[in-house]
């Protein structure tokens, strides 16, 4: 019986002890991993929380995704001026384009000029005859 007694006696203490525990302990799980200390710079030191860090990377996000859109307002702005200032969008005027005539590889004069000397030369050898 005296065994039994102290049995129990020590089983309502222990259990006496693991409630206190229980009622003590702060969290049982610790869920929120934002609060948890993180190495950003890789020294071994804790540097910031991870809810700092998660707001360093997405403020740095949006500055990307904002030069980035800043970057092809530039570039549009550009592709607009260059097609406003183009003067034609098709060259079909093939008389102005410059023609090597003695062939010594530079362009001497235009089509136009060429077709009006040929011409002049044609009415020339006809009046000589």
């Amino acid at each position: 019986r005296d065994r039994v007694a102290a049995r129990e006696a020590d089983h309502r203490q222990r259990n006496q002890a693991l409630a206190d525990m229980r009622k003590n302990t702060k969290a049982l799980v610790d869920d929120d991993l934002l609060d948890d200390l993180v190495d950003v710079d890789g020294d071994g030191v804790a540097d910031m929380s991870a809810a700092e860090v998660r707001a360093q990377k997405a403020r740095e996000g949006r500055d990307r995704v904002a030069a980035r859109e800043a970057d092809h307002r530039q570039r549009n702005q550009a592709l607009a001026d260059m097609r406003k200032n183009t003067k034609a969008l098709v060259d079909d005027d093939l008389l102005d384009d410059l023609v090597d005539v003695d062939g010594d590889g530079v362009a001497d004069m235009s089509a136009a000029e060429v077709r009006a000397q040929k011409a002049r030369e044609g009415r020339d050898r006809v009046a000589a005859r």
